[in-house]
């Protein structure tokens, strides 16, 4: 009963939230400490442990991103979109890591390179970036909370929600924007191509996607 409740976007939106936060802190720690030009270096040395710690901390918060992101993208493919599963994985899961690193790349380089290093001593401009980028997903999520967590009558065993994420046909696909989403998803739950009774092999139709 408690994973129902955690198992969709607050994870993500804590993860989002935690890193971002701690993203900035350090940005705005590292500006005060440390400053900017001459001198850097030496209080960089100096304040070793006030660079070191939050980058490792910001690790902590990829757990709670990752596995959060992940699992509301799965929820949300396999409800609206199960036919386009593969795709949706390839596109998302798979190139979106890659596409990720190689735009972080960029910026460490445009803002952490050279002579740039010289004078920051610590990342301060490319954490920043960072931050900011990763608020701006948490206010995202915030904003569209509601929309992204599932209702609490769509967890129960016999829901039409429920019923309609086990199986494995497009027309069971669940309408966005539908008026009276309900109505809708009973009737696609029970209509011919759903049923596994009225499979034209006269066996029961193999699901192949499991909610």
């Amino acid at each position: 009963m408690w994973v129902a409740p955690f198992s969709v976007s607050p994870i993500a939106e804590f993860g989002i939230c935690g890193l971002a936060s701690t993203l900035l802190v350090a940005a705005l720690l590292w500006r005060l400490r440390l400053g900017l030009g001459a001198g850097v270096e030496e209080a960089a040395r100096a304040h070793w442990l006030l660079v070191v710690a939050p980058i490792v901390l910001a690790e902590a918060w990829f757990p709670y991103l990752g596995n959060g992101g992940n699992m509301t993208f799965t929820r949300l493919v396999i409800t609206y979109v199960p036919e386009r599963m593969g795709i949706c994985q390839a596109l998302i899961n798979t190139n979106g890591p890659v596409i990720g690193q190689l735009l972080l790349t960029a910026w460490l380089s445009l803002t952490y390179s050279g002579a740039d290093i010289q004078e920051q001593g610590a990342p301060q401009f490319a954490i920043a970036g960072i931050g900011f980028l990763n608020a701006a997903l948490a206010l995202g999520v915030i904003a569209c909370y509601d929309r992204l967590r599932p209702r609490i009558r769509d967890r129960q065993p016999q829901s039409a929600a429920q019923i309609v994420r086990r199986q494995s046909f497009g027309d069971c696909a669940l309408p966005l924007g539908s008026p009276d989403l309900d109505t809708v998803l009973a009737d696609a739950a029970t209509s011919a191509e759903c049923d596994d009774d009225d499979d034209v092999d006269g066996g029961a139709a193999e699901p192949l996607l499991a909610a």
